[in-house]
């Protein structure tokens, strides 16, 4: 075993990851320099990565489990200190006062917790991002001029870059439907467009028009006005945009169907290239292309969303196992509230989540549990990226390319 570690890993040493650090460097160290280093050099590393490996008696069974340690390498006049300290977590909170390993990780079951009531498992049914760990052991990644830990879950923690204290935690899933960040960023050197929404039942964002003689009318983000005054560069000759009334074509008798166009199939269309089309202006305009992209993405999120919390009948939502058992133990459904639950085929709702977990699940009840974590990402500078492009065009500005490609290689 130990040869054939050393054949697939000539230059790691196993016990250097599988060491557990149990404190902290609180105050900074100076370190050993083997060389030197240029005066010249200053500034701070920060490392995010695998700690502390036992919990009381427990120990964790994967690497990817220990609590996060934050590390700190501050370089300045040819020397360099260090300072280390743990991410004070509620995964690490809770397993500490217990005493024992009570969070579920990536390759170790949890132990019951002594503190965890009924009433706690039961409403936390209702809460999943609540339940999962929220041990942000993999990256830091800055914003603006703040620094934040991340991990593959919903939250993360706002980090002090010079003590390394946890300053404060996030949960996306409280300001945003769907969790798209990534624990393993790539950092692009340009300025690109994005949005953020707050979804609630007062959300609008319609157009406020001042006509001529009628004073204000109020533009609907699903009127067929809607685009073109939005986006005047984009539409010079005010084409109506998307809306409700658009019916499908068949594709063969070319006849009007009773089927509805939906705003993701109409934008779709307006975004395809196709070989007989002589020139697509909305794919040439930049930065305003991605302005335009995500915020028919926001348009298309919201009509969904729209659909699910006015169909809840036909979805059935009445039927779903954690909501009934929860009527039926609690006894009082005042407490629940009016609740719009999110269908498994809604992706990255909890419930579509659960689907995924329960997969990974069925592997490792089959196969055993996993030794690798293999993660696919995108290169911008593929080749197949670079021939789609327009003339003094790159790779920042396609976005809609990349994700096609990436798609198509995935």
């Amino acid at each position: 075993m130990a040869d054939c570690e050393a054949k697939l890993y000539p230059n790691c040493d196993p016990d250097v990851w599988l060491r557990s650090c149990e404190e902290e460097v609180t105050e900074p160290v100076e370190g050993v320099i083997t060389g030197e280093l240029p005066a010249w050099l200053r500034g701070s590393l920060l490392r995010n990565g695998p700690g502390s490996l036992k919990v009381g008696t427990m120990q964790y069974q994967h690497l990817f489990d220990s609590a996060a340690l934050l590390h700190r390498f501050a370089i300045y006049g040819g020397g360099v200190t260090y300072q280390c300290r743990f991410l004070r977590s509620e995964t690490q909170r809770r397993n500490r006062a217990a005493n024992r390993i009570v969070v579920a990780e990536f390759g170790t079951r949890a132990a019951p917790d002594p503190c965890h009531t009924i009433f706690d498992r039961v409403s936390a049914l209702f809460k999943p991002s609540e339940v999962l760990s929220d041990n942000a052991m993999i990256s830091v990644y800055p914003f603006g001029d703040e620094m934040y830990a991340f991990t593959e879950g919903p939250v993360i923690h706002r980090i002090d870059p010079v003590t390394l204290d946890t300053c404060e935690r996030k949960n996306l899933t409280q300001c945003v439907a769907i969790i798209n960040h990534t624990s393993h960023p790539h950092v692009m050197p340009n300025d690109e467009v994005a949005v953020v929404i707050v979804d609630n039942e007062n959300t609008s964002r319609d157009i406020i028009v001042q006509r001529r003689r009628k004073g204000l009318q109020r533009i609907a983000e699903t009127h067929r006005s809607y685009d073109a005054l939005q986006y005047p560069l984009i539409f010079l000759h005010g084409e109506d945009g998307y809306h409700f009334n658009i019916k499908q074509i068949h594709p063969k008798n070319g006849i009007e169907t009773n089927k509805k166009v939906t705003s993701k199939e109409f934008y779709a269309y307006r975004l395809m290239i196709r070989d007989n089309e002589v020139y697509n202006h909305i794919l040439n305009t930049r930065r305003l292309f991605q302005q335009f992209l995500v915020d028919m993405y926001a348009k298309i999120e919201a009509e969904r969303m729209l659909y699910i919390r006015l169909n809840q009948k036909k979805l059935r939502t009445e039927e779903y196992i954690h909501l009934r058992d929860a009527i039926v133990n609690d006894g009082n459904i005042d407490d629940i509230g009016t609740m719009v639950i999110l269908p498994s085929s809604y992706i990255g709702s909890p419930r579509h989540m659960h689907e995924y977990t329960q997969d990974a699940m069925t592997y490792v009840r089959k196969y055993g549990r996993p030794d690798l974590f293999i993660t696919f990402t995108c290169n911008s500078s593929w080749p197949e990226i670079k021939e789609q492009l327009k003339y003094g065009q790159t790779s920042m500005d396609r976005h809609d390319i990349i994700a096609r490609v990436f798609r198509q290689n995935k």
